[in-house]
């Protein structure tokens, strides 16, 4: 009997994720079942005071109202379920005795215990959340490690440039310590925010690999599946980097023909991707420069493809009657590579690439709010990167 591998595997993986899906199911409904109970005593505040869990998200601004109760005698408690096991909560007193919210804890579920008092505040002491343990440990150890870094920068400059070159520079100590924190701490609730709080030290592969060595339970909570988020952002990030090849996305003509982004690279020494829309008065501001730009080194090998990220293909091909611009355009409604690909959040955004597709320059806002600017490429700078590439216009 001939077996077909290619659907054995395809059948095996299924069955593997099937199962990991319904482990994972089976110890939220374990958890939600099983659910959090903080007993809290708050000395000095006043009796029958409203106090509030509220709920939030690392790096994020908006909090939500969990619970509330009343304090009788400085005690307080609250009851509910963490969902994914592990997050990030706070207490808030009534604004006429504090506005500011208690230091941040995270919670699990089972027993935890809090105290504080009036004189403290907004401190808390968290006792029952081995996740909440490990959080202060790690903010505390990353906390020194960077204020270590700072201090020992110019002794460590100081010490190469003179007789002893076997010192280890102060941020691979802090990759060195963090990492075998981390490879300690495998099975752990909260180790995956670590792995976040250090992406821009460890870079998307080293954080890969540790997601990799991760246990199923740690990939299950809230902090592994954010970090599962992160990884998506951190390799679209690594794809607009100086020097990386452009990936192969297709746009609409206003013929109606698709446009390979590889295929109108080749054809010129330079290209500027432009992604840009109808409504977006700076983008459209920043035509005549691009014009100027084009008019000037044309010629000499430099080229334009205007991407419009309209959603109403009405509007884009009303822009370009307006705006008369000779470069060639198109719109971004087949791979949608704005988002997909850049993850772009605020337009204009820029790209420049050589013949190979490798990016030489980027001027980007992503999602995440991080930019990525390796060169002026907007107004005059645009002119003067371009010239800087390909020498002066012609008859200059």
């Amino acid at each position: 009997m001939k077996i077909n591998s290619s659907k054995t595997i395809v059948c095996l993986t299924i069955s593997i994720l099937s199962i990991s899906t319904a482990i994972a199911q089976k110890l939220q409904i374990k958890n939600k079942e099983l659910g959090f109970n903080i007993i809290g005593n708050l000395e000095g505040l006043p009796n029958k005071s409203i106090i509030y869990l509220v709920h939030f998200e690392p790096g994020k601004s908006k909090v939500d109202t969990v619970d509330k109760c009343e304090v009788k005698d400085g005690k307080f408690t609250f009851k509910g379920s963490v969902a994914h096991q592990a997050q990030c909560y706070a207490i808030k007193l009534p604004d006429i005795l504090s506005r500011k919210p208690s230091s941040a804890f995270v919670l699990v579920n089972g027993k935890v215990l809090i105290t504080s008092s009036m004189t403290i505040w907004p401190n808390l002491r968290v006792s029952g959340s081995e996740a909440n343990d490990e959080y202060l440990e790690t903010r505390n150890m990353i906390e020194k490690l960077n204020n270590d870094i700072m201090d020992s920068r110019k002794s460590y400059s100081d010490s190469t440039s003179q007789i002893n070159k076997s010192i280890t520079p102060p941020e691979r100590i802090k990759d060195s310590i963090v990492t075998k924190y981390i490879e300690s701490h495998l099975n752990s609730l909260y180790i995956a925010r670590v792995i976040i709080t250090m992406s821009s030290d460890f870079g998307y592969l080293k954080m890969k690999q540790l997601y990799e060595k991760l246990t199923p339970r740690a990939k299950a909570s809230y902090f592994g599946q954010e970090l599962v988020k992160e990884l998506t952002w951190e390799k679209k990030k690594e794809l607009v980097k100086k020097g990386r090849i452009i990936p192969e996305f297709y746009v609409t003509s206003p013929l109606g023909e698709k446009i390979s982004i590889l295929d109108v690279a080749s054809k010129a020494r330079y290209t500027l991707i432009d992604f840009w829309a109808s409504w977006c008065a700076p983008c459209r501001a920043e035509i005549p420069n691009m014009k100027k730009t084009y008019d000037a080194f044309h010629s000499k090998g430099f080229n334009i493809i205007g991407i419009s990220t309209d959603k109403k293909e009405g509007d884009w091909r009303k822009a370009l009657a307006e705006d008369n611009s000779p470069w060639i355009h198109g719109i971004d409604n087949i791979d949608r590579a704005g988002s997909n690909i850049f993850s772009i959040k605020g337009i204009p955004a820029f790209i420049l690439i050589n013949q190979r597709g490798e990016i030489i320059s980027s001027d980007i806002v992503s999602s995440t709010a991080s930019q990525f600017f390796e060169g002026a490429l907007r107004g005059d700078d645009l002119y003067k990167k371009i010239e800087e590439l390909l020498g002066k216009p012609e008859g200059k």
